[in-house]
């Protein structure tokens, strides 16, 4: 190959590279933008109380008490 050919595909190969990586971290912006404005869920998560320090959900310590 000459050498003509090798900065030509060293180009061409970085600007694959570059791209792949660019949507790889507008995949994740979405997925973390997804989750972050996505409602709260309804039912807390299910919690293994089988012994242990008793964990409260913040959900539940929040609501009022009337």
């Amino acid at each position: 190959m000459t050498n003509d050919r090798l900065k030509e595909f060293l180009i061409i190969s970085t600007a694959i590279r570059n791209g792949a990586l660019c949507l790889v971290l507008i995949v994740v912006l979405g997925f973390m933008l997804y989750v972050m404005l996505s409602p709260a869920d309804e039912l807390p998560a299910v919690r293994n109380t089988s012994g242990g320090i008793p964990v409260t959900d913040s959900r539940e310590a929040n609501k009022p008490t009337s």
